[in-house]
């Protein structure tokens, strides 16, 4: 039962990186001048599933740590970076969700989204290794 959570966020983690290679798909072709193809409804799509996934996972993370541990907090680090993360997970859909409505080249915006879940997927991989270790010395 303790494997659902690590597994599911792992292939969630998986989906982010891809969702953040589409997006810097966009960077590259507004910021750097190269010719690229951004695939905006697939990045939309797989964003929104990603950002409600992985808010899911840490509710189920947070679940799991309480139900078998009786201390939602137990895994100190890895659940104060998954925090960190849902503000990001906020902020990001909501200028996500923004950037969709009014798509225009050019908008300030997309600078902030695109560093936030930068930011995000960065924690994401950091979760990976908090996670390990919270599997090492709690459950192996």
């Amino acid at each position: 039962m303790l494997y659902v959570h690590p597994a599911m966020m792992l292939c969630l983690i998986l989906l982010t990186l891809y969702v953040f290679t589409l997006g810097y798909a966009r960077f590259k072709s507004q910021h750097l001048g190269r010719k690229t193809i951004f695939q905006w409804k697939r990045h939309v799509l797989l964003g929104r599933f990603a950002m409600v996934g992985l808010a899911a996972g840490m509710c189920g993370g947070l679940f799991m740590t309480w139900f078998f541990w009786g201390a939602p907090f137990a895994a100190k680090t890895h659940a104060g970076i998954a925090l960190v993360m849902l503000v990001l997970i906020v902020s990001g859909t909501a200028t996500g969700q923004s950037l969709n409505k009014t798509k225009k080249p050019g908008n300030p915006l997309a600078l902030v989204h695109g560093i936030g879940n930068t930011l995000l997927a960065i924690l994401a991989l950091v979760q990976v290794y908090t996670g390990y270790h919270v599997l090492k010395d709690f459950i192996w």
